[in-house]
């Protein structure tokens, strides 16, 4: 299991997502690309035997921790991974 990096968007349709990516990665960078409003970031810690991800901890490069309702974000099917290449 990868070690992966999350930031939480509200889409232009006031839909909420997030967008996972390689820990290598910066958050400010990654949220500069997608260019939507950022509502949370941290990091994904994934349950071995569930596969249930959870976010934790905050982001220094965009001053915003992870909430609550991150991790059920991060559960959906549209939670997208980016940057794996």
């Amino acid at each position: 299991m990868r070690d992966y990096k999350y930031v939480a968007f509200e889409g232009r349709d006031g839909k909420e997502y997030t967008v996972m990516f390689p820990i290598f990665k910066t958050h400010s960078v990654v949220a500069a690309q997608v260019g939507e409003v950022v509502l949370g970031a941290g990091f994904v810690a994934t349950d071995q035997k569930t596969g249930e991800r959870r976010g934790f901890g905050m982001s220094i490069s965009l001053g915003v921790g992870s909430r609550d309702e991150d991790s059920d974000l991060l559960n959906l099917p549209s939670n997208r991974i980016v940057g794996e290449d």
